[in-house]
């Protein structure tokens, strides 16, 4: 009571030079809406709005005033949810800019903002409430709720002198960029947080789901409640790049509560799921991948894992909308890429790492229909490092800027068996870009992107600008297209900075170019400066451009490469540098050879080997696999000769690169992206009933090979790891007429099949079963996890241990009394205390009363 008889007294000591202006919604007051009082009033004037849903988008517009519910004059509370700003999604609901005093802004429920377009033409920003230019703001016993916007969902606070927040809550706000919840950018005062009337700020969804700031030198965070205890660089992050600005995190904290207590281990996600689960197994999945993330513990000794079950994931639907920040030491692996599909439809984003938050493996899922003007991308990061991703499909998404994947000032990124499929964009780059980061791309595939291509940075497949280390390697860019309109064209853009000649190469190898379209200009330009760039082992064909396939500015060799069949003036362009480099160019099969190379340059050294070739390359479409060298093609051995270790010892298909592919008893490398091998099927398979057991033997050609396919009625029936040898034991077969086939691979070719085998099982229990010993891993090397097959030939007990290379037991996968015959086991990577191991060698070990067998296996993290 005293309390509320010292605000009447201020107010009414202060009429004499200030009003109070009423707002109302049935009349009753000076005006029925906000802004209109807002616009009436002088400095130091009180706008009190009476309760209501008041759906405005709000400017103070220079004003220094105080605007309040009936919270300020009576206390209650109940005010502050009844009293509601609600933006409408049109735009920010509150915004308090360029005033020269003070303004407050106390008890609403302020919701449904959407953010405004900056001044310099940005993206939205600051959902529920704007302060910008001001001397001192206060934010006193607000809810600040359910805003979505590009970037700052909740509270957006930048040149401000000083802000004071007493008593606000900022909670379940979106954004797909800086932080859902609070941001604070560059240059603030003074910030400070009520420690007696405290703050709350939780389960805000963003990048930085909570707090960000940009370039801020300290900042005291006094709360009651945070989304977790102890906050990491997940939930309040910070990003410091201006030169009088400590690099130091300037957040501290003083936290009472933690929403949430964070869960280290495991955690299940399904379509089918709910977040009121605990995610502990999948029998009891969560629904959101997003809550997953929130909830799970970052172990950076264990990693934990957020496995998705098979079906469609969307980031928005009746629940509300998800953002899935990436957290560190926390991976996100699916059933497949074409398995699970997380659709960003109608969302902010996908999947995106920042800012010290890397160290995690995304795996086996897919994440597609993306469809916005806004600069979003459905995956990628920024800042961070150390991030694998792996059998990834990008799909069918559009957005104004890199739909795709987005990489910015990050490290040992590492892209493997991702596929870029019919992304497209009006501006950047509509698959891939790439600044200022070291990333590898190995054997992904590009296929049916499409750029408008208006200028030179809006490119199909990729835009690299960077000064770190690239490769490119084992990967097919197919039918991408770029728009008639513009002049400057490329399907990928190489811009290599500040680099030397003692820096290592950039890398472009065992890569395939069919089918790509454009319609002016270089469908592949590289500026590299000083810094070295290799080109080996490529080919280029079917491609249209209108003047050249490649644009070089800078020291590049290609060799064992085929430029063939593409309409285009030129193969080879050598564009002016204003420097002197060169242009090696040897072991290419170059159409019209010379005289399709041309050097524009008074400063570039041409090169041009005595190896070059210019014949037809005699491809075949064999294998489902286009553009291969068919067996009567000229290129067969006929590349560079190594004498040490080839640098990729695998050619596009995982095939190995040096192969003897004409038979002389000289291996050698061929020219193009693919190696002539002769894939050999299995000979004379036979079929011998012993019990209720088949036995299969066939006969090979010696060589290396992937595994054996064998198949029953015309049905995969399983994997035969080449220790194994030319046999296979089928066990416990169907009474019945049965036929066998076998089947080679060789990397990703099957070969066509083995004669059949034919044979009627029939039930004999006078014969025994005779079942060999055997056991074996497969995949090996794996990630995350094998299947480890073996056999028995009678009953008994069996032990399955896995110990690493110290001779220490990791853990026990089978101790049991087991029948004769053949039995598997799977080994997730992790120890019996439920923890992932290391990258490494183990040995597997089977046991039985008469018997021991142990062998290797590699584990990569």
């Amino acid at each position: 009571m005293r309390t509320l008889v010292l605000i009447l007294m201020v107010l009414l000591i202060s009429s004499a030079q200030a009003t109070i202006i009423n707002v109302a919604q049935d009349g009753s007051g000076d005006f029925t809406m906000i802004q209109l009082a807002i616009d009436a009033s002088a400095d130091r004037d009180t706008v009190l709005v009476y309760p209501g849903t008041y759906y405005e988008n709000i400017s103070f517009d220079g004003h220094n005033i105080t605007l309040a519910s009936l919270e300020l004059t009576t206390e209650e509370p109940q005010y502050i949810h009844t009293t509601i700003i609600d933006g409408n999604n049109q735009g920010s609901c509150v915004r308090i800019e360029e005033g020269n005093g003070d303004a407050t802004l106390q008890g609403f429920t302020i919701m449904h903002g959407s953010g405004d377009i900056s001044y310099y033409g940005g993206p939205t920003y600051g959902g529920g409430v704007v302060v910008d230019g001001m001397e001192l703001v206060k934010i006193t016993n607000c809810q600040i709720k359910y805003n979505r916007t590009e970037h700052a969902g909740g509270v957006s606070i930048e040149d401000t002198d000083h802000i004071v927040f007493s008593g606000v809550s900022i909670h379940d706000n979106i954004a797909c960029n800086y932080s859902g919840g609070l941001t604070l950018a560059y240059p603030i005062g003074t910030i400070e947080f009520d420690d007696s009337n405290r703050c709350n700020i939780y389960n805000n969804f963003s990048i930085v789901p909570d707090i960000y700031c940009d370039n801020l030198v300290s900042c005291d965070v006094i709360l009651d409640t945070f989304t977790v205890a102890q906050p990491q660089y997940f939930f309040a992050n910070y990003n410091n790049w201006r030169y009088n600005v400590p690099e130091d995190d300037p957040l501290t904290f003083d936290i009472l509560h933690g929403w949430i207590e964070p869960i280290d281990q495991d955690l299940y996600v399904s379509p089918t799921g709910d977040d009121d689960n605990d995610g502990l197994s999948p029998a009891t999945p969560l629904k959101h991948v997003a809550v997953a993330m929130q909830q799970i513990a970052q172990d950076s000794l264990n990693h934990n894992t957020i496995h998705l079950a098979p079906g469609k994931y969307y980031l928005q639907d009746e629940d509300g909308n998800y953002i899935i920040s990436g957290k560190r030491f926390v991976n996100i692996v699916g059933a497949g890429m074409n398995e699970s599909i997380i659709s960003v439809a109608n969302s902010f984003g996908g999947i995106y790492h920042s800012l010290r938050n890397g160290d995690a493996l995304l795996q086996d899922f897919g994440i597609q229909e993306l469809d916005t003007t806004f600069d979003l991308s459905v995956i990628g990061c920024g800042n961070s490092g150390n991030i694998t991703y792996r059998n990834l499909m990008i799909r069918d998404n559009f957005s104004g800027r890199t739909p795709g994947f987005s990489c910015s000032s990050s490290s040992d990124i590492l892209l493997e068996n991702v596929h870029f499929l019919n992304n497209s964009t009006t501006e950047w780059t509509a698959a891939m870009r790439i600044y200022e980061s070291d990333v590898v791309i190995s054997f992904c595939v590009f296929d049916g992107n499409f750029s408008e291509c208006e200028d030179s940075s809006t490119i199909p497949i990729l835009r690299c600008e960077t000064h770190g280390d690239l490769t490119i390697r084992n990967s097919i860019f197919s039918n991408n297209v770029c728009g008639d309109e513009g002049l400057y064209q490329r399907q990928i853009e190489l811009l290599i900075e500040e680099g030397t000649e003692d820096d290592p190469p950039i890398v472009i190898e065992n890569n395939l170019f069919y089918g790509n379209v454009q319609h002016y200009d270089f469908m592949m330009s590289i500026s590299s400066h000083d810094r070295q760039v290799i080109m080996n082992g490529n080919t280029f064909t079917y491609n249209n451009a209108l003047h050249s396939i490649v644009r070089q500015q800078g020291n590049i060799e290609i060799t064992n490469s085929i430029f063939w069949n593409n309409y285009s003036q030129y193969q080879i362009y050598v564009d002016d540098y204003n420097e002197p480099y060169y242009l090696i160019l040897d072991y290419n099969d170059i159409e019209d050879g010379m005289s399709s190379v041309i050097n524009n340059s008074g400063d570039a050294y041409l090169v041009w080997g005595e190896h070059n070739r210019d014949v037809d390359p005699e491809f075949t479409s064999q294998f489902g696999y286009i553009c291969m060298l068919s067996a009567d093609s000229p290129l067969i051995d006929l590349g560079q000769p190594f004498t040490g270790d080839v640098r990729n010892p695998f050619d596009i298909i995982g095939n190995e690169r040096v192969w003897d592919g004409d038979g002389d008893g000289v291996e050698r490398m061929d020219i193009g992206c693919y190696e002539y091998q002769f894939m050999a099927p299995p000979e004379n398979l036979s079929a011998v009933q012993e019990g209720d057991d088949v036995h299969l033997n066939w006969d090979h050609a010696s060589r290396s090979l992937q595994q054996w396919n064998v198949y029953r009625d015309s049905t995969l029936l399983a994997i035969s790891p080449p220790e194994n040898g030319y046999q296979f034991i089928d066990c416990a077969v169907p009474v019945g007429d049965h036929t066998y086939y076998i089947t080679a691979l060789y990397g990703n070719i099957e070969t066509t099949p083995s004669n059949t085998a034919k044979i009627t099982v029939a039930t004999d229990e006078s014969v025994v079963p005779v079942t060999p010993f055997y056991i074996t891993a497969y995949p090996n090397p794996f990630n995350p996890e094998t299947i480890i097959s073996y056999s028995i030939p009678q009953k008994g007990r069996v032990e399955i241990e896995v110990f690493n290379v110290r001779g220490q037991k990791v853990t026990t996968l089978v101790s049991e009394q087991q029948e004769a015959g053949n039995h598997s086991v799977v080994w997730n990577g992790r120890d019996e205390a439920n923890k992932a191991c290391s990258s490494g060698i183990y040995f597997y070990r089977l046991e039985t009363g008469s018997h021991s067998e142990t062998r290797k296996m590699l584990l990569l993290q």
